[in-house]
């Protein structure tokens, strides 16, 4: 008859704790009663290792295998990123292999000057597209030539910017015709006909006819005597003035019809004068203390 035994309940556990077993190998001893101890036990099943494995893809993370094994399983982890991993790409915050902005294409740009017509020359900032030589634009900015001023483009990427020898006034109101010198306007002098005029206390005024002023002035320390060659000097609102020189025409000297007042400020003057039938010459001279008139030189009758 068997014995049956009964066994308190132990909450503790130790390592050295028995358990109950049968052999389970063939031969005299199979189904034999054995012990075991919880260590020897918790040894054997740490031996044979965990029997399932079940994971989980991540966020930008592949694991393998992504289904329930069992076994002895390997776990690999890939990234999920589309692309081509290389030394030019970067992995972007889209789970992307990409290349950084700017390196995909190579960019050449030339800065040159060009000048399609005289009155202006082009600054130009070229870029080109090396990958596919493709013109991606042109930015220019443009210098325009003002008044006196000419612009040359020298082919060299050098710009020479030139004022006007002189200062032509053909045809340009206000304008003086030629100013010589090629420094600042206090050095420069008015050229006649190839004789430059002296800078001294004397002065040349010329008229402005559209305003009724003088609109320039001149100092001639150098000037003795004014010579007109075909041609006519008007003054006009005022009078014309030689000290210690000579006015000298090749032509004549004409008198005109003056109606002024005989006074100590116009003696020695002449004048021509006509009636009906008469014709005079006459000049300013003193009769008196004080007294002044126009005296007939030569009068003619008819």
């Amino acid at each position: 008859m068997a014995n049956i035994s009964l066994y308190e309940l132990d909450g503790t556990i130790d390592p050295l704790d028995k358990v109950i077993g049968t052999d389970g190998t063939t031969g005299a001893d199979q189904g034999k009663t054995k012990n075991f101890s919880i260590s020897g036990l918790g040894a054997y099943i740490n031996a044979l290792g965990v029997e399932t494995v079940s994971t989980t893809d991540g966020t930008f993370i592949n694991l393998t295998p992504n289904s329930q094994t069992i076994g002895d399983v390997v776990i690999t982890a890939d990234l999920s990123a589309t692309g081509t991993p290389s030394s030019s790409t970067f992995l972007r915050g889209d789970n992307t292999w990409a290349v950084p902005s700017g390196l995909g294409d190579s960019t050449t740009y030339t800065l040159a000057s060009g000048q399609p017509i005289a009155s202006y020359v082009n600054i130009n900032l070229s870029h080109i597209d090396e990958d596919d030589v493709t013109l991606l634009g042109v930015n220019t900015v443009r210098l325009v030539a003002g008044t006196n001023i000419t612009l040359a483009d020298n082919g060299s990427n050098q710009i020479t910017i030139s004022a006007a020898s002189g200062i032509d006034g053909s045809g340009t109101a206000t304008y003086i015709p030629e100013w010589a010198d090629s420094d600042t306007l206090t050095d420069s002098f008015l050229k006649t006909d190839g004789t430059a005029l002296s800078d001294g206390a004397d002065l040349i005024m010329l008229w402005d006819s559209s305003t009724d002023a003088d609109a320039f002035e001149f100092k001639v320390s150098a000037l003795t005597r004014l010579q007109v060659q075909s041609s006519t000097v008007s003054v006009k609102n005022s009078n014309l003035v030689v000290t210690d020189g000579d006015i000298y025409s090749e032509g004549f000297v004409q008198a005109g019809t003056s109606t002024d007042t005989p006074d100590v400020a116009n003696v020695g003057a002449i004048r021509y004068r006509s009636d009906a039938n008469n014709s005079y010459q006459e000049m300013v001279m003193q009769t008196g203390a004080s007294t002044y008139e126009w005296v007939i030189i030569k009068q003619n009758t008819w």
